[in-house]
């Protein structure tokens, strides 16, 4: 066929294929429902939030504020508990050493006895940063005498404990030091 004729067949056709591509213009029919009586065209939806949709919210907002604040809770408890077993290891070493040199005499008990440091009375002999000596108890026992050649030293076990919750947390050491 040399010369082909337009059918209106054929017109519609190709009409509707371009009209596939341009882009549609929005009718007032499209917002029929978004249109409030008596008013006109409003792209808003006069309904709002029920009072069951409402609580429904508010409640998991609530759970999500309770999780994180126990979290936030145990995390600076961890983080307390962790400076007050640094202060009781600081505690630990400065007693120890004290005793080993044998400065302090308050603090060396005699063969097989113990000498029991409440909470607060160490800071007679500690000054603390930080923390207070209310929160530390320290018990310095004396069990047996070890001989190297011809010296002879006492053997002196250290124990620093804190209260960590509901629970009391203890460190242990041991030292060597002259007799009292």
């Amino acid at each position: 066929r040399q010369g082909r004729y337009d059918t209106p067949r054929s017109i519609e056709r190709r009409w509707r294929l371009a009209d596939r591509h341009r882009p549609k213009r929005l009718l007032t029919r499209d917002f029929d429902h978004r249109r409030s009586p008596g008013k006109g065209l409003t792209l808003r939806s006069q309904e709002g939030f029920s009072l069951l949709e409402a609580i429904v919210a508010i409640a998991i907002c609530g759970i999500i504020l309770a999780a994180l604040a126990s979290a936030s809770t145990s995390s600076l408890q961890r983080g307390r508990e962790g400076n007050h077993q640094i202060q009781a290891t600081q505690i630990l070493d400065s007693i120890g050493r004290r005793i080993a040199g044998g400065t302090d005499l308050r603090l060396l008990p005699e063969r097989n006895s113990q000498i029991e440091l409440g909470y607060g009375e160490i800071g007679d002999f500690i000054s603390l940063q930080g923390n207070s000596a209310n929160d530390y108890r320290v018990t310095v026992a004396s069990s047996d005498l070890i001989t190297v050649g011809t010296t002879s030293s006492a053997r002196y076990e250290i124990q620093v404990c804190f209260q960590a919750g509901q629970s009391e947390r203890c460190i242990r050491g041991i030292t060597l030091g002259r007799e009292p």
